[in-house]
């Protein structure tokens, strides 16, 4: 395979060297091999480190310090790997939701330059009051706080100068590893490395759109704008750009702040009753959830209301899939394992043979280990991911917005058993559930799926007889193809060309070398220093030809 064909820029080639350096400092030279990736690596490091030692660091602590000294797109990527129980082992998920999105702050002034060429306007007509001291700093973006002409308190978000580059240089860098993996390492094709980079590129570009994230925020606002206890910040457009969001400057405490919550005369069994509520509504009414509810992302209000913030990760549910993940809740609070792996089989994205029983078997296991316990004793984001742990072992592939509602889940329980150890997410979680599936049966409801499966069938039946007249003609016609793909050739075939190329190559050179010694021993032609000539320019030519072979075999990292 040819990486450098996926490699668009210089920069982008210096940047993958750097990676694959950083890989094997940290113990993942058998990594860099496999993908055929050793002629990136320095040559000394090549020839004295062939072999690595034992590590006394696990794998995923090793990744997790590879990828904080890559830097933000990494660490990013290993936050949205710590949210992909499906694929990843639980060992190595710990390590990498220790990863931490944080950076030094750029200078203010970077800052002022941003937001006037975004907006339009400096801030010094934008603002009546800007706060050079940033509020907080990450790897994208830093928040600064200010005030409008009208005296109203905001925060203002700027992305950082040059990250969408880097951060585009080390997507195309990811791309490219992903593809070497699934083309050099069959046993990566369960990891899915190329759709997981694919899904982390969406993910990233949507982040770095600040309108985007803009847009969620309103969404969000309209659809909570009812429910009592939840405040979510105006956006205030006129200052909004790509690169540029300015929020309402909500105030408050951290929601995991359980000293503070009280000093303020506020109770927090029933911040944590509301923050549940929100949640389940967002997750069970409007199909549309903030996939990042950390405490760090939520705060309390003097008047005892939680405020969201920040939106650039959520996720989105459709209503089939809702509808099975509803009976799993039910199923999980009657402690009902058979119903439960019913549900979960209807909400796999492949049709893999599996071993149905022994997957029924394993849930069971874990369900009905909770039998005959309080509902508030059950931790339904523990059972969510551990259901999905099952599920990847038999490689039942699950929608990734399940695996962020799981990951949401176990924030939205840790946060509420802070406030209130008597917190009972999966009561309130099996109230909207059955809510939700006795809507799925009002008239309303049916008749529109009636008139969804009528159009279905019409459509089929009107397209049924072209497509079968179209076969028959092929066929009659001897046109008629199937097209049948191997899997796991590639490599094979991949490595024989090469082993023949060399083989060639070599023969070659041997031919050189017997060819001027004959011309040698024959004394004939010109002379150069009582040497044939000849002899001499066959000797150099197998020498060169000869070390250009051996430089090859180097670095290919294969001696």
């Amino acid at each position: 395979m040819r990486y450098l064909s996926l490699i668009r820029r210089r920069e982008e080639l210096a940047r993958f060297r750097h990676v694959m350096g950083v890989l094997f400092r940290y113990g993942f030279g058998y990594f860099v091999y496999e993908l055929k990736l050793g002629e990136h690596l320095p040559l000394v490091s090549r020839i004295a480190r062939r072999y690595e030692p034992e590590r006394p660091l696990g794998v995923g602590e090793r990744l997790r310090l590879a990828f904080e000294e890559l830097g933000p797109t990494f660490v990013k990527f290993g936050q949205i790997l710590s949210n992909r129980a499906d694929l990843i082992p639980p060992d190595v998920i710990r390590e990498l939701a220790k990863l931490q999105d944080s950076a030094l702050p750029f200078p203010a002034e970077e800052a002022r330059a941003i937001i006037a060429a975004e907006v339009g306007r400096p801030p010094g007509e934008l603002f009546a009051e800007f706060s050079d001291e940033p509020l907080a700093a990450a790897s994208v973006a830093q928040v600064h706080r200010a005030v409008l002409p009208s005296g109203e308190r905001v925060v203002v978000k700027v992305q950082r100068p040059g990250i969408a580059r880097q951060i585009s240089t080390d997507l195309n860098i990811l791309a490219a590893l992903a593809a070497g993996l699934e083309r050099y390492v069959p046993e990566s094709a369960a990891f899915r490395p190329v759709d997981l980079v694919r899904f982390f590129r969406k993910t990233v570009s949507r982040e770095l759109d600040f309108v985007v994230e803009a847009r969620n925020a309103e969404r969000f606002r309209r659809n909570l704008r009812d429910v009592p206890g939840i405040r979510i910040p105006k956006v205030y457009w006129e200052c909004t750009a790509p690169r540029v969001v300015v929020f309402e400057d909500l105030r408050g405490m951290r929601v995991d702040d359980l000293a503070a919550i009280e000093a303020a005369g506020i109770d927090p069994r029933e911040v944590a009753a509301a923050g549940a509520r929100a949640f389940l509504r967002q997750v069970f009414v409007d199909r549309f959830f903030h996939a990042d509810p950390h405490p760090g992302n939520l705060s309390v209000l003097p008047d005892g209301c939680i405020a969201l913030v920040d939106f650039g990760m959520v996720g989105r549910l459709d209503g089939d899939l809702l509808e099975h993940l509803a009976r799993v809740v039910l199923a999980v609070a009657d402690h009902d394992a058979a119903r439960a792996a019913r549900s979960l089989l209807r909400l796999r994205t492949s049709d893999e043979e599996i071993d149905e029983e022994a997957f029924r078997s394993d849930l069971a296991f874990t369900i009905e280990g909770y039998a005959g316990r309080p509902l508030r004793e059950i931790d339904l984001g523990r059972i969510i991911n551990e259901t999905v742990y099952i599920a990847a072992r038999y490689r039942i592939r699950m929608p990734p917005d399940l695996v962020l509602l799981g990951k949401a889940v176990v924030a939205v329980e840790g946060t509420g058993r802070v406030l209130d150890p008597d917190f009972d997410m999966v009561a309130a979680a099996r109230g909207f559930a059955r809510e939700f599936i006795l809507s799925r049966f009002r008239p309303a409801h049916v008749r529109d799926r009636l008139e969804q499966v009528a159009e279905d069938l019409v459509f089929f039946l009107r397209d049924l007889p072209g497509d079968l007249q179209s076969i028959v003609k092929k066929a009659t016609q001897g046109r008629l193809k199937m097209e049948f793909q191997h899997r796991g050739l590639d490599t094979f075939i991949g490595e024989m060309d090469k082993s023949s190329n060399r083989l060639s190559f070599g023969i070659i050179v041997a031919a050189l070398i017997v060819g001027s010694s004959l011309i040698t021993l024959s004394d004939k032609g010109p002379h150069l220093l009582g040497v044939p000539v000849l002899g001499i320019a066959g000797f150099l030519l197998a020498g060169l030809l000869g070390l250009w072979l051996i430089f090859g075999i180097v670095r290919s990292g294969r001696l």
